[in-house]
């Protein structure tokens, strides 16, 4: 596809993203039902893929925007948490490790296809390592938890976080490297 793609109608009922690449332009989608990455998605490397979504899971697929790119992941509704690892299910858009994610700038809790509704809270509860720069935002707490046996550390090219608390105090974390 060429030019830009824009689906952001709240009522979209998706389901299942299937591979596609948008050759010159970015690519925006809202999605009302359960959305899975099933396929590979792609725009030229620059552009901005943003998505909407109350509940979002990475199935096999994976989203590139290339090293200059932007990926958005956001929510629909404002009581939405993003969680890093841990659980999925409603409300939850589950982005997991980050490793099915290719950009520049990866935006968790925020979307422009989303409306720019911000997240309720952003949540990292498994290892998270990418050469991307990393956004975080919400209307709640941003916050790393681990469990006995367990650590949620980042690394990321640069991290940047706006919600009502930010506590990124893992002693693993490595921003800039």
């Amino acid at each position: 596809m060429k030019n830009d793609v824009s689906l952001t109608s709240a009522t979209n009922a998706i389901g299942a993203l299937g591979a596609f690449a948008v050759s010159a332009g970015n690519f925006l989608l809202a999605d009302a039902s359960a959305l899975s990455v099933a396929g590979a998605v792609s725009v030229a490397n620059g552009q901005t893929i943003s998505i909407g979504a109350d509940q979002f899971a990475f199935g096999k697929g994976s989203l590139n925007a290339g090293g200059k790119g932007l990926v958005e992941l956001g929510p629909l509704t404002k009581t939405t948490v993003v969680a890093l690892g841990g659980a999925g299910g409603a409300g939850t858009l589950e982005v997991g490790d980050l490793s099915a994610i290719t950009a520049g700038t990866i935006r968790l809790g925020e979307s422009s296809a989303g409306g720019n509704v911000l997240s309720a809270s952003v949540t990292q509860s498994t290892t998270v390592n990418t050469t991307a720069a990393v956004d975080l935002e919400g209307s709640g707490a941003i916050a790393q938890s681990s469990t006995v046996g367990a650590t949620a550390s980042l690394a990321a090219a640069s991290v940047t976080a706006s919600g009502s608390s930010v506590t990124l105090n893992n002693l693993g974390n490595a921003f800039g490297t």
